[in-house]
This record gives structure tokens, sequence and C-alpha cells, in this order.
């Protein structure tokens, strides 16, 4: 038990329960909240950022979301000295732990999320290309090649 969350595929409910302790409410309200917890275990400290969700498809079933962001020492400094707050999700830019599969918490990336997006981007683009070098009708060498070019342009980006 003395291996760090970070190391872990996934967290149970019980291994968070019996390793974390709160070191300061950040905010609340009715259907999300913030705070700063530690890993009694290894020391690090976390973000935790819960949020209840209701689900009006199943007659108001209620569940709540668990996500927690390892924090730095100076993260933890200026939530608690100068009341900055981590939004979710806008402010969580790196790996952090999710509600999963049967309660467990797992890791989740943002920056995949980036790279999709980027590269999804970048496909329309050459879609509006091929489209315009469509509608224009010129088909001779020489257009196919520019247009081939702007296209392996869009892929350096």
């Amino acid at each position: 038990m003395d291996q760090s969350f970070k190391s872990m595929k996934s967290v149970s409910p019980s291994e968070l329960k019996e390793r974390v302790e709160t070191i300061k409410d950040v905010s609340q309200n009715d259907t999300e909240a913030y705070e700063v917890i530690r890993d009694r275990v290894t020391g690090e400290q976390y973000l935790h950022y819960a949020y209840l969700h209701i689900n009006f498809t199943s007659e108001g079933e209620k569940e709540v979301f668990h996500h927690l962001l390892p924090l730095e020492n100076d993260q933890v400094l200026d939530i608690i000295i100068n009341g900055e707050l981590y939004n979710y999700p806008e402010n969580w830019q790196t790996p952090y732990l999710r509600s999963g599969p049967e309660g467990s918490l797992v890791w989740f990336d943002p920056t995949d999320l980036k790279e999709d997006q980027e590269e999804e981007k970048t496909a329309l683009e050459i879609q509006k290309k091929l489209e315009e070098y469509k509608a224009k009708g010129n088909l001779d060498d020489d257009s196919l090649k520019k247009m081939l070019e702007e296209i392996e342009n869009l892929w350096k980006k």
C-alpha cells in the first residue's frame, strides 16, 4: 500500500477513503465542491473536485463523480494562501484521476483530447482543400501538384 497513486492504473474507493485526508475545503455549492487533499502514505497532494450529476432520463437518479488533480507544493500554497482555484475542466491540463468503472478512479490525460482535436481540425482543412480543388474543375498536373503541396503543409503544422 506504499505505492503512489501516480504509479497505479486505478485507485479503488476503499484505498482512497483509507489513504486521503482533507487539508482544506476550497469551495462548495449544491452541485460541486473543491478541496485540497493529501495522501497519508506518500504525502502527495491533490485537488479533489466532486460534482453531482442528476440523470433526468433515469428518474432523477443522482451520481457523484470525483476527480483528483496532482498538485505541486507551489500550487497547494496558491490555493490555500492566495485563494487560487483550478477550475475544472479549463485548468486541468495535465493527467488526473477521474471516476471510472465500478467507482474506481482511473487516469485520464486531457492532452490526448487536444491532439485529437488538432488532427480533426487538420482533416477538415484538408477536406476543404479537396472540395475547392474539385469545385474549380481544373484537373491539370500543376493544379494537382499545388493542391497536394498545400495539403502536405497542413500536416506539417
